[in-house]
């Protein structure tokens, strides 16, 4: 199955080149088939289960994805939301983790631990 992508919301074109279009792309399209659905092998299929924490809060886990693709696709969303000049991003800011973020997603790699964000910027 395909995926048509329709804009729903910020958009930022022509922040990335052609390349890194395409590495982010294959999150992307890993993401939309985990989230949304689409032709994968019954094997590949996430499991999406119900739970509740000992405090009473209702959550969701998901089982059988790959938990590098998935962080890359959402640190992925992270940065450009970072590098963006719109408006709507401008108080997204990683400050020194922006460059390891962006040669996570490059090399597909996921390095070490991202500290919490510096309290002097929040």
């Amino acid at each position: 199955m395909k995926f048509i992508r329709v804009s729903s919301g910020e958009y930022d074109k022509g922040i990335l080149c052609e390349e890194c279009e395409q590495k982010i792309g294959k999150f992307e399209n890993y993401a939309a088939v985990i989230l949304f659905g689409g032709n994968i092998a019954k094997k590949e299929m996430p499991r999406f289960i119900s739970q509740v924490n000992p405090h009473g809060v209702e959550y969701i886990s998901i089982q059988n994805i790959d938990y590098r693709k998935f962080k890359l696709f959402l640190l992925s969303l992270l940065w450009r939301a970072s590098i963006s000049k719109r408006d709507y991003f401008k108080h997204v800011r990683l400050g020194k983790y922006e460059d390891k973020i962006r040669k996570m997603i490059y090399y597909r790699k996921i390095w070490g631990r991202i500290s919490t964000i510096d309290k002097q910027r929040m």
